[in-house]
C-alpha cells in the first residue's frame, strides 16, 4: 500500500516533539512514485517547516532532480543532484543524510526496485553551509507539502522515515529493503498503509500523522515480505482496530 498525493491539497501533518527539534545529523528516506515533479515543479517528499523557507525539507525539482536544503544563519546546506535522477512514474527509494558542519555537504541516494542503493551519480550543487542552523523548534513535519500546504506532491509515497543518525549505504540498503536499522536513533516512522487518520508512527515517538487527502492506494513499491503478503497488512489493520500495539518488524525482512 501506499499514500496517493493530488498536487492539490493533500498533506500528512506529523507534528513535532523535543526529539525531532534541532537535529544536525539526519538521515531521511522514502519510497516515491512521483507522477510529475508535484505542484509548480516542487514536489516535498519530507519537510519540517511551515513553508518554502522553512529549515528542513527534502523534495524534487527542476530537471528530475533531487534536493536537501537545511538552513543555516549565513549560508544554507544543500545538495542538488545532477539531472535525471528521479524518475517519474516509477517506483524508487530516495533518501538523504545531513551532518552539520560535515564536507563536502549532505548527500543525496537513490535506487530503482531490485537495484542497489547508492549515492546520486553528481550534484549541480552542494555544500556544507556555514552559521547557526535555523531554529526548527516551532515547525511540526509534514509528508507530501510543504506546511503552508503548497509545494504538493504529485503521486505516491510509502515507507518513510526519519533518524537522528547518518545512516550508512550498506544501512540504507537494508531499510530499501524493509529492515529494522537503529530503531534506538529513529525518530519517525511512517508506512504509509493506512486508510484513515491519523497515520500510525512505527518509530515510537507517537508522532502520528494527520491526514489530509492523500488516499491509500493498492500500488506498494514490491519490497519485504509486507509489500509482497497482502493478508499481513490487513491483520495490521484489523490488530489497530481494537487498539493492539502491533509490531510490524516481526512481519519485515529483506527478499
Amino acid at each position: 500500500m501506499a499514500r496517493d498525493f493530488d498536487a492539490v491539497d493533500d498533506i500528512i501533518n506529523c507534528g513535532r516533539n523535543a526529539n525531532v527539534d534541532n537535529l544536525t545529523t539526519i538521515t531521511v528516506s522514502a519510497w516515491v512514485f512521483p507522477d510529475t515533479l508535484g505542484e509548480a515543479s516542487i514536489g516535498v517528499i519530507w519537510g519540517k517547516n511551515a513553508g518554502s523557507s522553512g529549515p528542513k525539507r527534502l523534495n524534487v525539482e527542476g530537471t528530475n532532480q533531487l534536493r536537501w536544503q537545511s538552513r543555516r544563519a549565513t549560508t544554507h546546506a544543500l545538495a542538488t543532484s545532477g539531472n535525471n535522477q528521479v524518475t517519474l512514474g516509477a517506483w524508487q527509494f530516495l533518501a538523504a543524510t545531513w551532518v552539520q558542519d560535515q564536507a563536502p555537504g549532505p548527500k543525496l541516494y537513490r535506487a530503482a526496485p531490485g537495484a542497489a542503493v547508492a549515492e546520486v551519480a553528481s550534484y549541480t550543487s552542494q555544500t556544507a553551509g556555514a552559521g547557526a542552523s535555523t531554529d526548527d523548534s516551532g515547525n511540526s513535519m509534514y509528508i507530501g507539502a510543504y506546511g503552508s500546504g503548497s509545494g504538493t506532491w504529485d503521486g505516491r509515497i510509502a515507507d518513510v522515515r526519519l533518524w537522528n543518525a547518518e545512516l550508512t549505504v550498506a544501512e540504507l540498503q537494508a531499510v530499501m529493503r524493509g529492515a529494522i536499522v537503529r530503531p534506538n536513533l529513529q525518530r519517525g516512522w511512517w508506512e504509509l498503509f493506512g486508510t484513515t487518520s491519523p497515520e500510525p508512527d512505527w518509530s515510537g515517538q507517537n508522532l502520528h500523522g494527520t491526514v489530509t487527502g492523500a488516499v491509500r492506494i493498492d500500488h506498494p513499491p514490491g519490497i519485504g515480505v509486507k509489500w509482497l503478503a497482502p493478508t499481513l497488512w490487513a491483520v495490521e489493520e484489523a490488530v489497530a482496530a481494537v487498539g493492539v500495539p502491533y509490531q510490524p518488524w516481526l512481519q519485515r525482512g529483506p527478499v
